[in-house]
């Protein structure tokens, strides 16, 4: 009796592996977790700010000695006016230059902080920004020679585009700087470091926008503040008014 229950057994294996080979290879089991194929990921389109008309505000007069900080107030000797050219700008109005606003801080300033709600200690301008990493000992004649640290300044003005296309924006700052246009963020280096390089694409129209740059250099005297352009297939320079 068991010698007819083996070989009934062993002929029913062999039915079945005769079935397996004539149904060919078995197919995989499909592909789950970490074995799924993942899909090749896109290349972060450019940004597009919206382009819209705009007055750059140029205020009538700064009371100096003024700029408030993280709760305290820091006063300055001076008149408001600049009267010496510095890396950041001048005392001197041109027709295409941004305006920059000097707020001082106060100490403990980590990050960039609500212009809005400082009242600015001078004004001064500039048509690029192009303060390479560098210990600060000029101050701000006019306004305050001595001071080379707690300060910040917001700048803004138009970039005049004449061909529409793909740009590369970089901001190169020491300590922490942001960059609008339109309203629109595009670049963000904020924060307390030394000199630190971020980049972003970003698609412009031919039209005349607004450029916004917000700067401040906290303890300590080394600053760095570039900003940099660079259309497709050309070299990277300093933007200025005009692209």
């Amino acid at each position: 009796m068991k010698k007819s229950v083996s070989i009934a057994l062993a002929l029913l294996l062999a039915g079945c592996n005769a079935s397996f080979q004539m149904g060919g290879a078995a197919s995989p089991p499909p592909a789950t977790g970490a074995n799924q194929p993942t899909s090749p990921v896109a290349a972060a389109a450019p940004v597009t700010p919206r382009p819209r008309t705009f007055t750059v505000r140029r205020p009538a007069a700064i009371r100096p000695g003024t700029g408030t900080g993280t709760g305290t107030t820091a006063t300055s000797s001076g008149s408001g006016v600049i009267t010496a050219n510095t890396p950041f700008g001048s005392g001197t109005a041109t027709e295409a230059a941004w305006l920059g606003q000097l707020y001082w801080l106060s100490a403990g300033t980590t990050k960039l902080p609500d212009f809005s709600t400082l009242q600015p200690s001078a004004l001064l301008y500039t048509n690029k920004l192009d303060v390479g990493a560098r210990a600060y000992t000029e101050g701000f004649a006019g306004v305050d020679a001595n001071r080379n640290e707690l300060f910040g300044i917001q700048y803004e003005g138009p970039v005049d585009v004449s061909t529409e296309g793909d740009y590369t924006l970089a901001l190169v700052a020491d300590d922490g700087a942001k960059v609008w246009i339109d309203d629109t963020l595009i670049l963000d280096n904020d924060g307390i470091h030394g000199a630190q390089r971020v980049e972003q694409k970003v698609h412009l129209v031919k039209a005349t926008h607004l450029l916004k740059v917000a700067y401040f250099n906290g303890a300590g005297n080394s600053v760095a503040l570039q900003l940099f352009v660079k259309p497709n297939g050309v070299a990277e320079s300093p933007l200025g008014p005009k692209l």
